[in-house]
């Protein structure tokens, strides 16, 4: 399927049950909640119309560290001296648009050149002032038909972290890992030990992306049904492709650390799963389909709970973007004494930090909301 204007449409439609409106300036869109418009940028790096040249995604800064198994602080949800800097909260402060749904997702078809779209955002941009519509309503996803694969590969990952997320996994797009290993374009995890607190604290009804966990606060929960938490420890990691039929090669690399349980290559217009990896792709309706492997993927317990360890104190710093950095402040004094707080103070803190301590902390935001 190759993945122009309509097939984007059809597939969020058939998929995740979204509402096509038809504008009467631009066309048709899909009706998203804030937080999903919101989640949906910082996949893609599809960017809000608020300004017809510069608009604004949160789409890379969000990192925390640099490498699966460290803890090496990157600028990011905090910056180098440990102080919250890029997270949800912060950004509807600097961007109250962001909060003001529904957004609308607007699929816009151009050739080639970033001049090209630029012309097209600005016509856009004037028209939909000129008839009173506001602009950063409107999320535009960039479909480069001039291209080969139209350049859609994080529309995909996009689409497949909701996926991995309505069957009650926890999903990272811009997931560290292991030097040699590369960057993986998706990860999926069931970690049981965390997702029991999650549901326990009725934070979590199915699954969530880590940056929707960071979003908590901010554009509060969904109102989806519960789904039981899993016992059993689960990481899955796929890597997309749409000018290509071929990603079994960096999969092989990620499975190479004994860390995944399953793997799959991400391609729309593929058909046939690899040996070693499954595929997802979509059929002629735009429906998700998921082919298994061909044969199971050696697992290291020891390296994965190594690694799955590390992911459940990674999750930490997320839900700690629900705070300002006042509150951080003013907790972080209540449990150590302490007024200040180094880089190094601070990982502690946090890894050292039990769930049923920074739970009720969210729940407690939540409220106050």
């Amino acid at each position: 399927m190759r993945l122009n204007k309509e097939n984007v449409i059809k597939i969020l439609c058939q998929n995740f049950n979204t509402e096509v409106i038809e504008h009467s300036i631009v066309g048709p869109v899909v009706k998203l909640s804030a937080l999903k418009a919101y989640f949906y940028s910082a996949v893609t790096g599809h960017a809000y119309l608020n300004d017809p040249v510069h608009g604004f995604s949160p789409n890379g800064l969000m990192g925390v560290f640099n490498q699966a198994n460290a803890y090496n602080l990157v600028t990011g949800l905090f910056d180098r001296c440990g102080r919250l800097y890029n997270t949800p909260l912060i950004h509807t402060q600097r961007y109250p648009f962001l909060l003001n749904g529904p957004k609308y997702l607007l699929p816009l078809e151009y050739k080639r050149t970033h001049r090209a779209l630029q012309e097209k955002q600005k016509s856009l941009h004037s028209e939909l002032n000129q008839s009173g519509a506001d602009p950063s309503d409107f999320v535009i996803c960039r479909i480069n038909l001039g291209v080969q694969g139209y350049h859609m590969e994080a529309f995909c990952e996009y689409v497949v972290s909701e996926y991995f997320n309505q069957c009650g996994y926890l999903t990272e797009t811009q997931i560290p890992f292991y030097y040699s290993g590369g960057t993986p374009d998706l990860a999926a995890y069931e970690i049981p030990s965390v997702v029991k607190y999650l549901k326990e604290s009725a934070l979590m009804p199915k699954g969530f992306s880590f940056i929707e966990l960071a979003a908590l606060r901010t554009f509060g929960m969904t109102s989806d049904p519960q789904i039981a938490p899993t016992q059993t420890p689960r990481a899955i990691v796929g890597e997309a492709k749409t000018a290509s039929l071929k990603a079994a090669e960096q999969i092989q690399k990620y499975l190479s650390f004994g860390v995944f349980n399953k793997a799959y290559e991400i391609i729309p217009h593929k058909t046939i799963p690899e040996v070693v990896s499954g595929l997802i792709c979509f059929d002629d309706e735009g429906l998700i389909q998921v082919h298994e492997a061909k044969q199971p993927v050696t697992v290291s317990e020891v390296k994965q709970t190594e690694y799955l360890s590390w992911l459940s104190n990674y999750i930490k710093y997320f839900l700690l973007a629900n705070l300002s950095n006042d509150e951080l402040d003013e907790w972080y004094g209540t449990q150590t004494g302490q007024v200040s707080r180094t880089v190094s103070q601070l990982i502690q803190f946090v890894n050292t930090l039990d769930y049923e301590q920074l739970l009720p902390q969210i729940q407690l935001l939540m409220v106050g909301r």
